[in-house]
């Protein structure tokens, strides 16, 4: 397939969007078949993989916007749930690096190496 176009798995997936010698690329959208975690995918595609920016909802309500790398979550992104949202740095679906959190209105600073979490502090700067 080459240019824009369509395609339905088997699975019920699917794929609406640019094409490059039958593999995704570009923009496009992947909606994802019954079961599974991930609902659908809208952003950029590169050798039938997501890559670039892009954002993915999840069947659970909770949604990430920013970059992927390899079908990955990778780069700067935001987690946003109807509750909370997180910001910051995540590694191969992963939170790494220094991330934000806000919720109900309050402020914490976390710091962690790969969805371990070194660091915790509020809004007013005191660990707990």
């Amino acid at each position: 397939m080459q240019g824009t176009g369509e395609f339905l798995y088997k699975d019920g997936s699917k794929y609406s969007g640019e094409w490059q010698a039958n593999e995704k690329a570009g923009t496009g959208t992947l909606v994802m078949g019954q079961g599974g975690e991930v609902l659908s995918y809208t952003g950029g595609f590169q050798r039938d993989r997501m890559s670039g920016t892009g954002v993915i909802f999840f069947r659970d309500g909770t949604e990430y916007s920013g970059e992927f790398s390899h079908n990955a979550i990778t780069g700067q992104g935001e987690i946003r749930s109807p509750d909370w949202l997180i910001k910051g740095q995540f590694d191969n679906n992963q939170k790494h690096g220094d991330l934000q959190m806000l919720k109900s209105g309050r402020q914490c600073h976390m710091v962690f190496c790969y969805d371990q979490e070194k660091l915790q502090y509020t809004d007013f700067g005191k660990r707990f």
